[in-house]
């Protein structure tokens, strides 16, 4: 069995497959112990087989989760520009309020000095 063959299987059909492999490699033991088996290289092929098989198992959900975080990064960074133009215009928004409010109280207290030295002019 090829990567290609076992890489177009459904997971289905892959979990079916290691089961029969484990099947097989419980009988190949088993004759192993007995003294039937002539091929004993033939355990070492399975247990190869169900390795293949997992892996690429293992490789579709990797690359499923990465696909979701890949989606889910490219939303919260979409999401995090927006919120960053928002904080922005807010932010310069309260600078602006700042900057008239600190006008309006020099404003504030420049009239009160006026007023200040108007009375005091007017009392000499």
């Amino acid at each position: 069995m090829t990567i290609k063959e076992i890489r177009k299987m459904s997971d289905d059909e892959m979990d079916k497959k290691i089961l029969n492999l484990k099947e097989e490699l419980f009988d190949a033991k088993l004759n192993l112990n007995l003294v039937k088996l002539k091929d004993t290289s033939r355990i070492r092929k399975i247990k190869k087989n169900i390795r293949q098989i997992k892996t690429i198992i293992r490789e579709k959900e990797i690359s499923k989760i990465n696909n979701k975080n890949e989606s889910l990064s490219s939303r919260d960074l979409n999401k995090s520009l927006v919120s960053s133009d928002s904080n922005e215009s807010s932010a310069s928004s309260d600078l602006n309020k700042n900057s008239v409010s600190s006008d309006l109280n020099e404003s504030s207290s420049s009239s009160d000095l006026n007023t200040n030295s108007v009375s005091s002019d007017s009392n000499e």
